[in-house]
C-alpha cells in the first residue's frame, strides 16, 4: 500500500489548530512580560524569549508542520470529530438511550476500521482520512456513552470515584492498545523486512528519503502497509467486541429515564 499524498490547502481544522496554538503562545508572551515589569526577570532573558515566542515566525512553522505532515493531519482529523461526536451523542442520548447512542458508536468504529483496512496502494489520502474521521465519531460517541451510563448508575456521592475509574481504565486500555499495537507493527516489519534496519527511519524521514532508490522505497512500503494492515484487523476486532458489548446497555434507559421509568 503506497498513499500518495497530494498537497491541499488549509483546512478549517487546520487554521483553528493553528490559532490555538498561537493564543497559546500569545498567552505566555504576556505572562513573560508581567514577570518582566515584576522584576523577576531581566532584559538580556527578556530578549531571548521574545525571539523564541515570535508570532509571525510561530505562525509560519505552524502552517510548515501542518500542511506538510500527514500524520498531523490524520490525528487532527480523529481527534476533532472526537470531540464533535462527544457533544452529539450527549444530545442523542438524552432523547433515545445509551444502547442506541453506544451502538452507533460502535458501528462507526468498525466502518472506519474496515476502511483502512482495506486501503490499498490505489487509494488516495481522502480514504484515510474518512476511516480517521469514522473512527473519531465512534470513538466520541462510545467515550460519552459509556461515561455518562456509568455516573449515572450511582449516587451523587460516588459519582466522582465512578468518573475517576472510567478514566483511570481507559488510560490503561490505550497505553495497553497503544503497547500491543506497536508491538504487532515491529513483529511484523521482523517478519517482512528483517534486514531493514535503519532504512525504515530514512523512510519515514522526508529529508533522508530520497537518498534510497526507487526499489528500496517501493519493498519497505510494502513492507510496512501490511505490518499495519495488521494493526487495523485487530482494531476492527476490538471494534466489533465493542457492538457486542453495546448490548449489556440496559434496553431505553437515558440521561432523563431510569430502567424502571423505561
Amino acid at each position: 500500500m503506497v498513499i500518495r499524498v497530494r498537497p491541499t490547502l488549509a483546512s478549517p481544522r487546520s487554521l483553528l489548530v493553528r490559532t490555538l496554538v498561537l493564543a497559546a503562545v500569545a498567552a505566555g508572551r504576556a505572562e513573560i512580560l508581567r514577570l518582566y515589569h515584576a522584576g523577576t526577570i531581566h532584559d538580556s532573558v527578556l530578549d531571548v524569549l521574545e525571539h523564541d515566542l515570535d508570532l509571525e515566525e510561530m505562525s509560519a512553522r505552524c502552517r510548515a508542520v501542518i500542511e506538510a505532515e500527514p500524520d498531523i493531519k490524520l490525528i487532527m482529523e480523529t481527534t476533532n470529530f472526537d470531540a464533535l461526536a462527544s457533544i452529539v451523542a450527549g444530545r442523542l442520548m438524552v432523547r433515545t438511550s445509551y444502547r442506541l447512542t453506544g451502538a452507533f458508536g460502535a458501528l462507526a468504529l468498525i466502518s472506519g476500521c474496515a476502511i483502512l483496512i482495506a486501503l490499498d496502494e490505489s487509494n488516495s489520502l481522502t480514504f484515510v482520512n474518512a476511516g480517521a474521521v469514522l473512527i473519531g465519531i465512534g470513538m466520541g460517541f462510545c467515550n460519552t456513552t459509556f461515561l455518562v451510563s456509568v455516573q449515572t448508575s450511582v449516587g451523587w456521592s460516588e459519582r466522582g470515584a465512578a468518573t475517576s475509574s472510567v478514566l483511570f481504565m481507559r488510560t490503561i486500555g490505550q497505553a495497553l492498545g497503544a503497547g500491543i499495537a506497536g508491538a504487532i507493527l515491529n513483529f511484523s516489519l521482523a517478519r517482512t523486512a528483517p534486514s531493514a534496519g535503519e532504512t525504515l527511519n530514512q523512510l519515514l524521514a522526508p529529508d533522508l528519503r530520497a537518498s534510497l532508490d526507487p526499489q528500496t522505497i517501493d519493498q519497505l512500503s510494502h513492507a510496512i502497509a501490511s505490518s499495519l494492515h495488521d494493526v487495523y484487523v485487530i482494531a476492527g476486532v476490538l471494534a466489533a467486541l465493542t457492538l457486542a458489548l453495546v448490548p449489556l446497555l440496559p434496553a431505553g434507559v437515558s440521561p432523563t429515564r431510569s430502567g424502571k421509568e423505561a
